[in-house]
């Protein structure tokens, strides 16, 4: 199971004949971490989302559906990554919490029928609802004996990409990373080494023909391939 963004997700499209020990439970995407231990938003149509996809996970992050898929599925790794953290936080003064990604901001619901901040990863009360969410995740995975099949995608933006082409706004990528970082020490401090998935720094780089388009987290295929290697190790590791 996958909570996180298409770097996670990615990967296991290589799944096939040839690589056939994967199988993909469920994929939680378009979600915070920062979002998961917030109240739901109930009564919002999606129905103007245009993706079938999207708006599926758009709903689900409206209705906090990670947490009672993490007790109520089966799986043997459950992993985790933290790009779409890049995405603001819609905080109502209720306690209820969104992601701000660009498929909720398709949804012609108004935003405007109610209080609230938008948040971003660089704001301390952002930070202080992913510490909330985050140690929400890991009791629910407490709970299920789930604790030992979490593992983090220890993954980080590109400066470049493989033809040697800086992306723009280094800035922005410097402090996405500097975030990342600062949510890899958070968990360093509840899980073990063992439990990150851990890449060479320098091997981040970008893939111009990627499906999704040139991005900083659209990696090359050795990226993902390192992925698929590290999931097969976990497994082996926990006995999965």
């Amino acid at each position: 199971m996958i909570f996180g963004s298409c770097v996670s997700r990615d990967p296991f499209n290589r799944v096939g004949p040839d690589n056939p020990e994967f199988a993909l439970v469920d994929y939680f995407a378009r979600s915070s971490m920062a979002s998961i231990g917030l109240a739901p938003l109930k009564g919002v149509d999606v129905s103007s989302i245009r993706s079938p996809f999207q708006r599926r996970m758009v709903d689900r992050d409206l209705r906090k559906k990670f947490l009672p898929a993490v007790k109520s599925l089966e799986y043997d790794v459950l992993l985790v990554d933290f790009i779409d953290d890049r995405f603001k936080l819609i905080v109502t003064n209720r306690g209820q919490g969104i992601t701000d990604s660009t498929a909720f901001r398709e949804l012609t619901f108004d935003l405007a029928t109610l209080r609230f901040k938008k948040l971003s990863n660089r704001d301390d009360l952002f930070r202080d609802h992913w510490k909330k969410g985050w140690q929400d995740f890991l009791a629910t995975a407490g709970e299920c004996g789930a604790t030992r099949k979490i593992l983090i995608n220890r993954v980080y933006w590109s400066a470049s990409d493989d033809e040697g082409n800086p992306f723009p706004d280094q800035q922005a990528i410097t402090d996405a990373n500097a975030y990342l970082d600062w949510v890899y020490d958070q968990i360093a401090q509840d899980l073990p080494t063992e439990q990150f998935l851990e890449y060479p720094r320098a091997g981040f780089i970008g893939k111009c023909q990627h499906q999704w388009g040139r991005s900083p987290f659209h990696y090359v295929d050795a990226v993902e391939e390192h992925c698929l290697r590290g999931v097969s190790a976990h497994q082996l590791m926990i006995g999965a």
